[in-house]
């Protein structure tokens, strides 16, 4: 039943892949009738739709610290990120040996009018005066 189920909805049950036939589950108290031995199960169970890159999975069967179950671990590796749509600005490094801009002697020239008529509206009866604004 869990088999068909498995099939019907595409998945991989990494337990039967890495580690068939070998339990999580050992019940110290319980002994079979028939078989005289430990009941054990596999109840812990690894599923994936897509297939794992280098899977291992270890059953810990040392570290189960007294309990009925076993730690299971799977690890894999991960495929490498999907290269970025949007590609990285590349600074232009040559630009840092330009000569200075250009056009601030030009607006310095320029705007000294405009900075003329500014001190005169500050200044108290349009007379230059001693502290200086702050309009550079």
């Amino acid at each position: 039943m869990l088999y068909s189920w498995l099939v019907e909805h595409s998945l991989i049950c990494w337990n039967a892949e890495l580690a068939y036939g070998v339990p999580t589950y050992c019940a110290h108290n319980r002994v079979g009738r028939l078989s005289g031995q430990h009941f054990q199960s596999i109840i812990d169970l690894f599923l994936s739709s897509q297939q794992l890159i280098a899977p291992r999975m270890v059953v810990h069967e040392d570290l189960s610290l007294g309990s009925d179950h076993c730690p299971v671990t799977l690890s894999c590796l991960l495929p490498p990120p999907p290269q970025s749509a949007h590609p990285r600005l590349v600074w232009h490094l040559s630009r840092l040996s330009e000569p200075d801009c250009l056009y601030a002697p030009i607006f310095k020239e320029r705007i000294k009018p405009f900075n003329l008529h500014l001190l005169d509206l500050v200044s108290p009866f349009g007379l230059l005066t001693n502290v200086r604004p702050d309009i550079q």
